[in-house]
C-alpha cells in the first residue's frame, strides 16, 4: 500500500504520543558516525557492498536503492497562478528512504539506525514531482526525505502583498506535512501490541512499519529549498508561532486591499495549524525538532526584524546561498516603489491608507540580523550571477549544504557566529542574469579585487561549456579579468614568465606594446568580455619590445580583452 488518506488514531493513542514526543526530543541520538567511513552491507548475505561517509558520499543508488512512500497530508485545494488561472494543488508528500535491505555499520561495527530528515521544498511553479530528482539526491547521501507539494499562490495579482499571504499559506502546508511525518515517526516507536488497542487499521500499521524500517530520526529535521522554496524553508523553520505572522492573515475576517488590478482579500487563511488530515488535528508542530534550514535565496518583507528572535522566532541555524545580481530576490534589500514590473506596490489598505512602497530584505541582511540575535548562520555569496543557480556551482552548493548539516548535527559550530564565503564566477561561466555596470550590489566591496577587500574571495575555475552549459547572455565588465588559460589556447609551460603588454595610443593607430624575455611564437587573442573570440593570431616576438597592431573591424564603445601568451590580459575600448 503506497498511499493512505492520513493516519487515524484514537484519543488514547494521541495522549501517549504527546508524552512520548517530549521524552524523545530531550534525548536526541548520538551522531558520532559523522566523519567516519561507514561500511555498507547486504542485510541478507552480509556481503560488503561499499563504504563511504554518511551524509557526505552517495552511498545509495538514487534509483535502485531508494524507497518511496506517498502520503496525503491535507485534502486537495485550489490555487491561483499569477496569470489568474486556477489549478488544483494535490497536497501529497513523498517520503524517501534508503532501502532496509542494506545495513550501515560504523567503524566499531555498530549498526547506524538514525538518519536525519531533509524536507525538500519546490520552487514557486513546482511540485513534489519536480523535486523528485533532488529528493533522491539527498536520500542517496543517507538522509530520509519528504518532498511535499505546497501552495504557491499569486492570486492573479502583482501586488507585493500577495507574497505575504502566499508565504503564510505555504507555511501552513509545510507544517501539516511535517506534523504528519512527525506523528507517524512517534507511532513507529511503539510496538505493534501497543498500537493494537488504538484502533490502528492494517493499512496504517503498514505505513508505521515502513517508517520503522526507514531508520529515520524524527528529532533531526532540516528544510531546504530554492527560490520560493528557499524563502518558505526559512520562514517555516523560524516563524513557528501564530503570533509571528500578521494577524490579518489568519483572523476570521476579510482584509481587502485595492490597487490598479482590483481588490484582493488578504485575510481568512485560518490558524497556522488549521491545515491537515484529521489524524493530526490536535498534533502540535514539533518546533523543537527543527535543527536547521538551507535557503537558496530567502526574503522577508518590511525588514529583517520581521523574524523576531527576541520573541516569537525559532532560533535555529541556517545556511543561505545567494547571487549578488539577483533581480528577483535581492541579495541585500530592494524597495518596490509604485509599479516596478515585478510587483505592483500601489495599493490602498483598509482604512484608506495608501501604500506605494514595499521593502524586501534578502540573505545578506538576514544573516546580519541572525548574528546580532546570537543565532548561527552561514552565507555563500556568489559575485555576479542572477536568480537562477548557475549550474557550474551546483556541486559546490550541494556539498556545502551537506557539510552544514553535518556541522549542526555534530555541534561543531558556535552560536552567534556568521560564517561567510565569497566566490567570483569565471567570466566565461556567469549566470544568465547580469548586473549592469555600476550596480552597487554587483560590484560591492566584498566582490572587488582591490587590496582593501576585507574578504578572502575564491576565484572559481573556468568550466568548459560541455561540462557547464550555462553561457552568458549579456556583455558585462569582468570583475578581475578571470578569463581562463583555456580560452586563449596557451601552453603555460612554453611561455616565459617575463611577458608584459600594454595598449599604446599613437595618434589614431593604437597598438600593443609587448615586452618579452625570450624570442618565440605566442598566441595573440582579442575577445569580448563574455568570452567571444574576435581575433586570433600567432605573431613572432623578439627579445625586448615588440609592437602588435590592432586588427581592423573591432567594435567600438565596448570593453574588450587583449592577451598575449599567459601575460595578464588588458581591458580596453575603442572610440568611434
Amino acid at each position: 500500500m503506497n498511499k493512505v488518506a492520513g493516519l487515524m488514531v484514537s484519543l488514547t493513542a494521541s495522549c501517549m504520543i504527546g508524552a512520548l514526543s517530549m521524552s524523545v526530543s530531550a534525548q536526541s541520538p548520538d551522531y558520532g558516525y559523522i566523519g567516519q567511513t561507514l561500511t555498507k552491507r547486504s542485510a541478507a548475505t552480509g556481503e560488503i557492498l561499499g563504504s563511504g561517509e554518511l551524509l557526505k558520499d552517495p552511498l545509495f543508488d538514487p534509483n535502485l536503492e531508494i524507497k518511496k512512500l506517498t502520503l496525503r497530508y491535507a485534502p486537495d485545494t485550489v490555487s491561483t497562478r499569477r496569470s489568474g488561472a486556477v489549478y488544483t494543488v494535490s497536497r501529497m508528500m513523498d517520503f524517501y528512504y534508503p532501502t532496509p535491505t542494506i545495513i550501515l555499520e560504523d567503524t566499531g561495527g555498530n549498526v547506524v539506525d538514525h538518519l536525519p530528515l531533509m524536507v525538500v521544498l519546490h520552487s514557486g511553479s513546482g511540485s513534489r514531482e519536480t523535486s523528485a530528482e533532488y529528493a533522491r539526491y539527498w536520500a542517496s547521501l543517507g538522509f530520509t526525505v519528504i518532498a511535499p507539494t505546497v501552495r504557491s499562490d499569486r492570486f492573479g495579482f502583482d501586488y507585493c502583498d500577495c507574497y505575504r499571504k502566499s508565504f503564510y499559506n505555504a507555511v501552513q502546508d509545510i507544517r501539516a506535512a511535517i506534523r504528519l511525518y512527525s506523528k507517524t515517526y512517534d507511532l513507529s516507536l511503539l510496538s505493534d501490541s501497543t498500537l493494537a488497542g488504538t484502533g490502528t487499521t492494517p493499512g496504517q500499521l503498514n505505513v508505521i512499519r515502513k517508517f520503522r524500517k526507514s531508520r529515520t530520526d524524527g528529532n533531526a529535521i532540516f528544510l531546504i529549498g530554492k527560490s520560493y522554496g528557499g524563502t518558505i524553508a526559512y520562514q517555516a523553520a523560524t516563524r513557528v508561532q501564530q503570533e509571528a505572522f500578521e494577524g490579518y492573515l489568519w483572523a476570521n475576517a476579510p482584509y481587502i486591499i485595492s490597487g490598479i488590478q482590483g481588490p484582493m482579500n488578504m485575510g481568512q487563511s485560518g490558524a497556522i495549524d488549521a491545515v491537515g488530515v484529521k489524524s493530526i488535528k490536535n498534533y502540535p508542530f514539533p518546533a523543537d525538532r527543527i535543527r536547521g534550514f538551507i535557503s537558496r535565496t530567502a526574503a522577508v518583507f518590511d525588514s529583517a526584524g520581521t523574524i523576531d528572535y527576541g520573541g516569537t522566532a525559532n532560533p535555529v541555524p541556517g545556511l543561505f546561498i545567494h547571487n549578488t545580481c539577483d533581480k528577483v530576490v535581492p541579495y541585500t534589500q530592494r524597495d518596490f516603489v509604485h509599479n516596478t514590473g515585478l510587483c505592483d506596490a500601489d495599493v490602498v489598505l483598509p482604512g484608506g491608507t495608501a501604500d506605494s512602497t514595499a521593502r524586501m530584505v534578502g540573505s545578506s541582511l538576514i544573516t546580519e540580523h541572525m548574528h546580532n540575535a546570537g543565532i548561527y548562520s552561514e552565507l555563500l555569496t556568489f559575485c555576479g550571477g542572477g536568480h537562477d543557480s548557475n549550474r557550474c556551482v551546483e556541486e559546490l552548493i550541494d556539498s556545502s549544504s551537506a557539510a552544514f548539516v553535518r556541522r549542526i548535527l555534530a555541534n561543531a559550530f558556535t552560536p552567534g557566529d556568521r560564517s561567510e564565503r565569497v566566490y567570483r564566477f569565471n567570466e566565461g561561466n556567469y549566470s544568465d542574469q547580469c548586473c549592469a555596470i555600476g550596480d552597487e550590489y554587483g560590484f560591492m566591496l566584498k566582490c572587488s579585487c582591490d587590496a582593501g577587500n576585507p574578504y578572502t574571495v575564491v576565484d572559481l575555475p573556468y568550466m568548459d561549456p560541455s561540462v557547464c552549459p550555462m553561457a552568458p547572455t549579456c556583455e558585462l565588465t569582468s570583475l578581475c579579468d578571470l578569463q581562463a588559460p583555456e580560452l586563449f589556447g596557451v601552453d603555460e609551460e612554453a611561455v616565459p614568465a617575463a611577458l608584459t603588454i600594454k595598449l599604446v595610443a599613437n595618434g589614431q593607430t593604437p597598438y600593443f606594446d609587448v615586452r618579452s624575455s625570450e624570442a618565440g611564437t605566442y598566441g595573440f587573442r582579442i575577445m569580448t568580455m563574455s568570452g567571444r573570440m574576435l581575433h586570433a593570431a600567432t605573431p613572432h616576438l623578439d627579445v625586448g619590445t615588440n609592437h602588435i597592431a590592432l586588427p581592423a573591424g573591432l567594435p567600438t564603445r565596448e570593453l574588450l580583452i587583449g592577451a598575449v601568451g599567459n601575460a595578464p590580459p588588458v581591458k580596453f575600448h575603442l572610440a568611434d
